[in-house]
């Protein structure tokens, strides 16, 4: 491949893929360094916070991690304060989190982090409101990208549209592909003939039901309840606030464990975890609707940072690059993060040119945020597969600052080798 001439990226418009949170993300950093952007989405974006057929897990609750509030307020402005008052809830850990792991009751203790509880279609609507304030981004929804538009040099310099009845060019200087789980880039790839990136699999061989509940009134609001299984146990819970009346609760297990199909099971099934507090919860609460049961089979790493010559100005982000375990909660800091990143290396750098090395610094660095979340996968399944680490429990117990460091490792703010280091520390 030979070197393409740097394109003026003021020229034409940035072209993101996919308008969930990883595209909005990516839009407000790359407006940050004063480009304009359009977003192509292919499903018709609905004008009130409600689930989407192209995004999984849409009508659950997740909690954004630290790490991923952090980003978002980076990249917008105001975002904390708008989520909370479209009816987010917060919940600082760990006085306002109740854990069970490691077969004992975690510590109340201020660890100066935050879990925002919010289901995802409010979090992406508030974004999206917020990047809609800004004269510099474009949404068009309801359209669907067919493939990649590249120069002679093998550098992106447009996307093929198809809406059934047409095909449509549309000029691009840079394209993020935020297309989530689909990935779309590397089947764009494919299609043009070009080398597509190595994809690392980790099995992922656990199940979660969701179910919201309406709370009664008599129960404290801003808490959740998480408890995990102590080796060999499989089954685990958390109970998060949503909206302002209602919890919503998410029950897993491992292959062998039938998950809950009905309130009736669900309520039986939080009766076999270790210890009561769900149980009695779900006891009080009312149902809205019936469970739903999500699994991954896989979590998946495009490795484009890997490749001897990427398609120059072709980024993948979120979903699109690492598909993570949805019982980690990761995926949408993970994909704040990468934005923050590709803010970063803009500012820093002040490319205001299309280049190889913009393309491959950005992926260097979005794989070391991808390597973090990886091992963090990597040690949840050595938590739930050694009995060993019951003794871990009593350590953090005992020590505040290793308790502060090995929740911050979950929450994306340490790296995973804190827990690593703790873990070795106890084995013979």
């Amino acid at each position: 491949m030979s070197s393409p001439e740097k394109k003026d990226l003021a020229a034409c418009p940035v072209v993101i893929v996919g308008c969930g949170l990883g595209g909005i993300a990516a839009a407000a950093a790359l407006r940050q360094g004063g480009h304009s952007v359009l977003v192509l989405e292919q499903d018709v974006l609905p004008m009130q916070p409600l689930p989407r057929r192209g995004v999984p897990q849409s009508g659950q609750l997740h909690n954004l991690l630290t790490r991923g509030q952090i980003h978002m307020e980076e990249l917008l402005p105001g975002f904390r304060k708008r989520l909370l008052a479209a009816g987010a809830r917060e919940v600082p850990v760990a006085t306002g989190t109740r854990v069970f792991e490691f077969g004992i009751a975690m510590p109340s203790r201020d660890l100066g982090l935050r879990m925002v509880c919010a289901p995802r279609p409010l979090i992406e609507n508030v974004a999206r409101q917020l990047l809609q304030e800004d004269d510099g981004v474009r949404i068009r929804h309801g359209v669907r990208v067919a493939g990649l538009d590249l120069s002679p040099e093998n550098s992106v310099a447009g996307v093929i549209l198809d809406s059934g009845a047409h095909r449509e060019r549309v000029e691009a200087s840079l394209i993020v592909d935020a297309s989530g789980f689909r990935a779309e880039g590397k089947q764009w790839l494919e299609q043009a003939g070009l080398p597509v990136p190595r994809v690392d699999r980790r099995r992922v061989s656990r199940w979660y039901a969701t179910q919201e509940v309406k709370r009664p009134t008599s129960k404290a609001f801003d808490r959740s309840w998480m408890i995990f299984p102590t080796p060999p146990r499989t089954r685990s819970g958390i109970i998060s606030p949503s909206g302002t009346g209602s919890w919503h609760v998410s029950l897993s297990g491992a292959s062998g464990d039938a998950p809950p199909r009905s309130w009736t099971d669900l309520r039986a099934y939080a009766e076999t975890l270790e210890v009561s507090w769900i149980a009695e919860l779900l006891g009080e609460g009312e149902p809205v609707g019936a469970p739903r049961v999500f699994r991954r089979p896989f979590s998946t790493w495009h490795r484009y940072d890997l490749q001897e010559e990427p398609v120059v100005g072709l980024l993948p982000i979120g979903d699109a690059l690492m598909c993570l375990d949805p019982l980690l909660g990761q995926g949408m800091s993970v994909a704040a993060w990468h934005a923050s990143i590709l803010a970063k290396i803009l500012a820093r750098t002040n490319h205001r040119s299309l280049s190889a090395e913009l393309t491959k610094a950005y992926l260097s660095h979005a794989a070391v945020a991808c390597e973090t979340a990886w091992e963090l996968g990597e040690v949840a399944v050595e938590r739930r597969a050694s009995a060993e680490m019951q003794e871990l429990g009593a350590q953090l117990a005992r020590d505040p600052e290793l308790h502060r460091r090995y929740v911050s490792a979950w929450h994306l703010t340490e790296h995973a080798d804190v827990i690593r280091k703790a873990f070795a520390a106890i084995r013979p």
